[in-house]
């Protein structure tokens, strides 16, 4: 991960139901399927849109700050994401004060909880952190208990065999 940017303003018909995301910049190291051909990918980077969260008084403007974001998800955090096409905004928005990512005309990306990993360091100990489901558990995400300590490269490389292996494996 390597910073956060305002996202686009979806507004809707009254002030409160404006929807604030921000977009966060990934530099992709090593893609599992698909990063190779896809022209949506071609400056190496990924951007990721997500909601920014509710809104609060005064103005309502968004409770979370990028700086709160920043401070949650450090520059320099190893992901493993699932990425998707962002919904366009909901019947009856406008897209109001849209802010194209950096570089401008990046396309935008999103994630449902279930393919957004991110990899935490406690104590020297480096685990996975999931949107879903406790990734220490049994389970497909037992990966995350290695013996090497690298439970990131260790899912990584599973799924490049099982991709490799082709449909049905």
């Amino acid at each position: 991960m390597e910073g956060f940017e305002q996202g686009r303003t979806v507004v809707g018909a009254v002030p409160d139901d404006t929807l604030y995301n921000v977009v966060m910049r990934f530099r992709v190291t090593d893609p599992v399927k698909g990063a190779d051909d896809n022209p949506k990918l071609a400056d190496g980077y990924a951007y990721v849109e997500l909601p920014q969260g509710g809104l609060c008084d005064p103005g309502l403007r968004p409770c979370r700050s990028l700086d709160d974001f920043a401070k949650a998800i450090p520059r320099g955090t190893r992901a493993l994401l699932f990425l998707n096409t962002p919904p366009g905004p909901a019947s009856g928005t406008a897209d109001g004060g849209h802010v194209e990512p950096s570089p401008v005309g990046a396309h935008l990306f999103a994630v449902y909880p279930q393919g957004f990993l991110l990899e935490t360091v406690e104590g020297g100990e480096r685990r996975l952190v999931g949107g879903i489901e406790d990734l220490r558990g049994p389970g497909w995400s037992s990966v995350a208990q290695t013996a090497d300590g690298d439970p990131l490269r260790v899912l990584v490389g599973r799924l490049k065999n099982t991709v490799a292996a082709g449909p049905g494996s």
